[in-house]
């Protein structure tokens, strides 16, 4: 097995992507190149650049390919323990991350995986799957969106990012394609569907919309809940808005 060992205080190597760009490899300890099996593998507080972007992983492997007039170029990278990811505007953490290039996506797990920003943090128990040039990520299991004083609840929620007046991508809205649920101090509501606006820390909500605030029930088909203050309410909608009020004794 061939291989080059390269061991100085910040070992380091760049490749050219298969999209085109330069990624940046560094590590603290040291950085194998396995020719014959057409991998780099960086072993401590590892970190992989690219514009707009930074993966980092106590070991990070990377695999290349060699076209016909002898340029190298990764199709897949993997992150391993204690992985993060830092855009311009928010951020991603997770145990495992597998970024595959050439497709131009990356997946994350952990216990659990979280993306957050200085407005929100969603977590999901199974993964979270980021596509860079779709500016979109997608959060399975057990999702919860989390803005510190109230959260949203659903298997599914699908986050989208819009470029800012500098390029930076930031999350725009969450989309939340079935059973939200919102956990507040005073109740809970809940509807098919819903999207979140992390930047107003709203929820609109839609279909089958229950309302329960300290016992009182509301229901219609649409609905908005401020996460800031925990305060919901019934718009008018196709159907007309129904509700029980229970008095204190």
């Amino acid at each position: 097995m061939k291989k080059i060992w390269l061991i100085p205080l910040l070992a380091a190597v760049r490749i050219t992507s298969a999209a085109a760009y330069d990624i940046t490899i560094t590590a603290d300890k040291q950085v194998e190149i396995y020719q014959n099996e057409q991998k780099a593998v960086a072993v401590g507080n590892a970190v992989a650049v690219k514009p707009g972007m930074t993966v980092k992983g106590e070991i990070l492997t990377a695999w290349f390919s060699k076209s016909n007039r002898g340029k190298t170029s990764i199709t897949d990278m993997e992150a391993r323990q204690k992985v993060s990811l830092h855009l311009p505007k928010a951020d991603a953490f997770g145990d495992l991350m597998e970024y595959h290039v050439k497709d131009d996506y990356m997946v994350l797990t952990g216990k659990p995986a979280r993306i957050k920003n200085d407005r929100a943090t969603i977590t999901a128990t199974e993964n979270i799957t980021y596509y860079p040039g779709q500016e979109k990520a997608v959060a399975k299991g057990n999702v919860i969106a989390d803005n510190g004083k109230n959260k949203v609840y659903s298997d599914v929620m699908e986050a989208f990012f819009q470029k800012d007046k500098e390029g930076n991508p930031v999350l725009q809205r969450v989309e939340i394609p079935k059973n939200a649920r919102i956990v507040t101090k005073d109740g809970e509501v809940t509807a098919k569907t819903g999207v979140y606006y992390p930047e107003q820390g709203l929820v609109k909500l839609y279909e089958n919309v229950v309302i329960n605030q300290n016992g009182n029930i509301l229901r219609g088909d649409r609905a908005e809940t401020d996460l800031n203050t925990g305060i919901s309410k019934v718009l008018s909608g196709k159907s007309r808005v129904s509700g029980i009020w229970y008095e204190e004794k």
